[in-house]
């Protein structure tokens, strides 16, 4: 990784930045599935979501 880093030349900074985005889009992704997940198991259950709403 340090000789990658060296010959692309790319800065501390830069990774940085860059796993910082990598971890947001991966929190992101991995909350819009358990949204998913969780209104497709309360439709399948037959609600039809009022007790929900109110919450």
């Amino acid at each position: 990784m340090l000789f990658y880093s060296l010959h692309k030349k790319i800065t501390l900074n830069m990774m940085t930045i860059g796993g910082i985005a990598l971890g947001i889009g991966m929190l992101s992704v991995d909350n819009s599935i358990v949204v998913l997940e969780n209104i497709y198991r309360n439709r399948s259950l037959g609600g039809d979501g009022t007790e929900q709403r109110r919450l």
